[in-house]
Parts: C-alpha cells; sequence; structure tokens
C-alpha cells in the first residue's frame, strides 16, 4: 500500500510532474519542511528536502478489543503538585479520569504515584486487561526492574507490580508526552479542595474532551 500511494511522487512522468510537485509543496508546507529545487541531468528540476533529522511524530494508540488503557502524568509546581490519569476503551472512548493532588517536589515519584492510582481505580472498576502508558521512560524502566531506586520508590513499586499481577493481563509501555496531552491536562487541573477527584466524562471540562477525540480520530501530533 505504501508503495503504490508513493509510487505516483517517486517515479512521476513528465506529463504528471507539474501535479507531483504541487503536491509535494502542500505536504511539505502541511510538515513546516523547507524544500530545495535542484537539477537533473536531463533539464528537469525537482523538489528535495533539505539535510536535516528526521521529523519525528507521534499519536495516541488505540487499545485492542476486551483492554483498557491507562494513560497517566504527573506535574510538580510548587505549591500545586498533582498528578493524573485517564482510562480509554478500545474505540478511545473515556470510562473516568483522577486528579490527585501530592506533597511531592519529586517529579519521578509524583509520575509513578499516577500509574500506582490509576491501577487502584482500574482494579476498583473490574477491569481485567490493563495497558499502562506513562510519559516517563524512567518510570516505565523501574516497573520493568530495568532502574535502580530508594526505599520510598521500592514501597510504591512493590504496590504497582502487586496490582499489576492482579489483572489476567498487562503490558506498560512509554509515550511521548506530545501524545500523553489528555493525562497532562489533567494533572494540570485545579481541583479545589478535594484531594483526589473522580472524573466520569459527563464532567470532562470542554478542552479535555476535544483532546479525547482527537486521540480517537488519530490525530498526528509532531514533536519538537
Amino acid at each position: 500500500m505504501w508503495s503504490s500511494k508513493n509510487s505516483g511522487i517517486l517515479y512521476a512522468s513528465t506529463s504528471t510532474s507539474c501535479g507531483c510537485k504541487s503536491k509535494t509543496r502542500k505536504m511539505a508546507h502541511e510538515l513546516h519542511c523547507p524544500l530545495c529545487t535542484t537539477m537533473t541531468k536531463n533539464g528537469d528540476s525537482i523538489l528535495i528536502p533539505p539535510i536535516t533529522a528526521p521529523i519525528k511524530w507521534c499519536f495516541w494508540k488505540k487499545p485492542l478489543p476486551g483492554c483498557i488503557k491507562l494513560n497517566t502524568d504527573g506535574s510538580v509546581i510548587p505549591g500545586s503538585s498533582a498528578f493524573g490519569g485517564l482510562l480509554r476503551d478500545d474505540r478511545g472512548n473515556p470510562i473516568c479520569a483522577f486528579v490527585t493532588k501530592s506533597f511531592e517536589d519529586n517529579v519521578f515519584l509524583v509520575e509513578l504515584m499516577a500509574v500506582w492510582r490509576g491501577l487502584i481505580l482500574a482494579s476498583d472498576l473490574g477491569i481485567s486487561t490493563i495497558w499502562v502508558e506513562s510519559d516517563s521512560s524512567n518510570v516505565v524502566k523501574a516497573i520493568d526492574r530495568e532502574l535502580k531506586y530508594g526505599p520510598e520508590i521500592g514501597c510504591y513499586l512493590s504496590q504497582i507490580w502487586e496490582l499489576l499481577d492482579s489483572f489476567e493481563n498487562h503490558l506498560v509501555t512509554h509515550s511521548w508526552r506530545e501524545a500523553n496531552k489528555a493525562a497532562d491536562y489533567l494533572s494540570k487541573m485545579r481541583v479545589g479542595e478535594d484531594d483526589d477527584l473522580l472524573l466520569w466524562p459527563v464532567d470532562f471540562p470542554y478542552m479535555l474532551r476535544n483532546i479525547i477525540k482527537d486521540d480517537a480520530q488519530g490525530k498526528i501530533y509532531f514533536r519538537p
């Protein structure tokens, strides 16, 4: 499919070269990629991108049917640290979300606590198959036992491992920050006097609903 869709650009004939150049320019504009013009041996001009680092892009990936995905994130701001997370099904539809205040100033610990809280919520809801995604690579490595940690971290990790083992199936992976926008939004929400707030879809702020909709539709996010 990739070859057939792009063969018109890669192997364009002379009669369709103008149309291909137009498409190439449009694509480059959408991707914010500058183009240079060069001449071939037979005198034709072609558009090529300059030699730069490859464009990085990502998107929120839906879980398989029967699996629920948990995205988490933490935010450490002096006096208002918090963490949040969101559970979604295989169609990208939200089930519920949470926002929890924290008195920790350690970003790693706050991110870890977000996973811990999300797993407790998923377990309470009777979810059997869970996919956990965090934009902290160190948190994922710690859960996978690839990172050294102190006693305080070990306490939370032990509980996380126990919770993960209680599910029939589980997976823990890293997500780029740009594809973790919903959890990032939740971690920065102001929750008033509530230390631990549970949100149902009907209660979601307008901006959060839009992020979730974009994710479900496969919106591509570009990384700087």
